[in-house]
């Protein structure tokens, strides 16, 4: 048997020679200008050190500095946060101040407060993030022989609260726009929305229940109940959509434009998001947010719902053939009445048969048996005998089958005469 304590001691050696192997890297200190695409210098502080490719692995402190003034202008960049191994952890800040910045080809120079907390967990974000942005714009004026400046006009002015695990977006958001629009809603620990989402802008108030839109006041849908009903159980799928990808409210580009926006916080130059796309060039390319879900409930057809569809369809085409057959034998007689009688019968018939088939592919989108009923008033006036009593999508399909038969019958019979 091998001998338990050797082996424990052999394990703890093991674990010291891979810490000594990645930790022994001699840790050093950058402290200079920096590339940061811009038309302004900045300069940085952080501590790297090399790995075993020779490759700069920022590690320890970083610090990222802008400072400009003159009689016209002034501007003030302090980034500030915490690289592990190369990923941001922990605390980051981002503070922008510029004062009336512009160049000679600008009609207005602009005026920018903006502000990022954020929170990593080695390389994703993690935890509660604070934007804050108010940016302005003016025209210097010559009156008289004297500069001017005109009013101050508001070009943004947004406030972003959100939150995430590991890299998906959970809990609390909430987002106010020009001092108009707000948008708040709670997502659970999974990512998914949950409770009301309000929206002032088009005045919605939606319920959600873990990801399943429920009513307005809570409670959820009789939809959502029939579905959780054991014997329903397993005829629903769901697709899992975001919130963020509804363009009616545009969340994504919201959050890109202003938390993620690279031209504010360097996300294209400053490395170490886990959760941020480079091209193939190594550039910024997008952001991969994930989160907001939300669940689209579709049926799950079985074997013999499947069937009573294709059947239906079976004897619509029946009907459709003994139309063209009436068709071909009106053109080689033309003046025959009853064959006129008979195609018109026939359209009539195909017109009916065409609806039903239409009422019973309802089943594939909708499961619910009220909601069936009341789609099908859509296609069918009268309803069928009986279709209001239905008690399931089985029953549902069952008795259009049976009034496709009907009418497939109806339209043989005319075909004999």
């Amino acid at each position: 048997m091998v001998d338990m304590k050797c082996f424990k001691y052999l394990i703890i050696n093991i674990l010291l020679v891979y810490n000594f192997t990645v930790f022994s890297q001699r840790t050093e200190t950058y402290e200079g200008a920096f590339l940061n695409g811009k038309p302004y210098p900045s300069t940085v502080r952080y501590g790297y050190y090399l790995n075993t490719e020779g490759k700069q692995i920022k590690h320890g402190s970083f610090r990222y500095l802008v400072k400009e003034k003159n009689e016209d202008m002034r501007m003030m960049h302090n980034f500030t946060g915490n690289f592990q191994h190369g990923k941001k952890d922990g605390k980051w800040e981002y503070t922008i101040k510029n004062k009336d910045m512009g160049n000679s080809q600008s009609k207005f120079l602009e005026s920018a407060e903006i502000q990022l907390f954020a929170n990593y967990k080695d390389g994703l974000p993690h935890g509660k993030w604070v934007y804050k942005s108010y940016i302005t714009k003016r025209r210097k004026i010559v009156i008289n022989g004297k500069e001017k400046y005109e009013d101050f006009q508001v070009v943004k002015n947004v406030s972003i609260t959100i939150n995430f695990s590991n890299g998906i977006l959970v809990d609390s958001a909430y987002f106010l726009i020009n001092e108009l629009d707000t948008i708040q809603f709670f997502a659970d620990a999974s990512g998914f929305v949950h409770g009301n989402y309000h929206y002032t802008k088009s005045k919605e108030v939606i319920g959600f229940d873990h990801g399943l839109l429920s009513e307005k006041d809570g409670i959820k849908t009789s939809e959502y109940l029939f579905y959780q009903q054991p014997k329903n159980r397993n005829s629903i799928t769901s697709d899992t959509v975001t919130l963020l990808d509804d363009k009616k409210i545009g969340l994504r580009k919201l959050l890109i434009d202003n938390v993620f926006n690279s031209d504010y916080f360097l996300y294209d130059r400053i490395e170490g998001d886990l959760i941020v796309v480079q091209n193939s060039r190594g550039h910024f390319q997008s952001v991969d947010l994930n989160g907001y879900f939300i669940l689209k409930l579709k049926p799950a057809l079985s074997e013999s719902q499947a069937k009573f569809i294709t059947d239906s369809y079976y004897y619509h085409r029946k009907i459709n053939d003994l139309l063209l057959q009436a068709k071909r034998e009106l053109q080689n007689a033309p003046s025959n009445s009853s064959l006129k009688n008979r195609v018109g019968a026939l359209t009539d018939l195909l017109n009916q048969s065409e609806k039903v088939y239409k009422t019973a592919k309802l089943v594939e989108k909708d499961f619910l048996p009220s909601r069936l009923v009341e789609k099908s008033k859509q296609f069918l006036n009268p309803l069928p005998a009986g279709l209001g009593d239905i008690q399931s999508a089985e029953e549902f399909l069952k008795l259009l089958l049976e009034t496709q038969k009907s009418l497939f019958n109806k339209a043989d019979k005319l075909s004999k005469i």
